[in-house]
C-alpha cells in the first residue's frame, strides 16, 4: 500500500488553526473558507491516521497526539525557513 505524504501546507495550516484559536481564524489569516481548512486537517488527520483535535464545547483542542505533531510541526517549519536563508 502506498502512503501518501503530509504537505507543507498541511503543517502551516495545523500551526495557524492553533495559533489563531480555530478554524475560522485560520481561514481568515490564510485567506481561505473555513471548509478548505477543515479538509486540510482532515486530509492530515487521514494520512497520519490519529486525531489531531477533539471537539470541546464547539471548540476545537488538540489532542495529546495532536500537542506533539504541533511541536514535530514548530521543527520542521523552522528547520525549512533556515535551508531558505541566503548563505554568505
Amino acid at each position: 500500500m502506498v502512503k501518501t505524504r503530509t504537505t507543507l501546507d498541511q503543517w502551516i495550516t495545523l500551526q495557524a488553526v492553533v495559533d489563531y484559536g480555530g478554524f475560522a481564524q485560520a481561514a481568515e489569516i490564510l485567506h481561505r473558507t473555513q471548509s478548505s481548512i477543515s479538509y486540510t486537517i482532515s486530509k492530515l488527520e487521514q494520512t497520519l491516521e490519529i486525531e489531531i483535535f477533539s471537539l470541546e464545547k464547539r471548540r476545537a483542542v488538540l489532542t495529546k497526539q495532536g500537542e506533539q505533531l504541533l511541536a514535530l510541526s514548530r521543527v520542521t517549519n523552522k528547520a525549512i525557513s533556515l535551508e531558505e536563508l541566503p548563505s554568505h
